[in-house]
């Protein structure tokens, strides 16, 4: 069975994930990966470009396809583990 809310469809198995009492991790990093996704596609329509770090390089992608590289950036070293609370 799916519903829709707030406009998108909702499976029987994700509504029983949000009716959780806790989240996951994994709960956690999938709706901060979505959100992320969704504030690009809306960016991307709204000012026509946004700017991506790929490979080592800052580049503009823009509303049409086209990529163009900025600037190359350094790699900067961070912790081997992070430890979440």
């Amino acid at each position: 069975m799916v519903r829709k809310i707030k406009g998108k469809r909702i499976s029987k198995r994700m509504r029983k994930k949000l009716r959780a009492a806790y989240l996951t991790k994994r709960m956690v990093a999938s709706a901060a990966n979505n959100a992320v996704r969704h504030a690009s596609k809306r960016a991307l329509n709204t000012a026509g470009h946004i700017l991506v770090i790929k490979a080592g390089w800052l580049v503009q992608k823009n509303a049409d396809g086209s990529c163009e590289r900025i600037k190359k950036i350094r790699i900067v070293k961070r912790p081997a583990k992070i430890v979440l609370y």
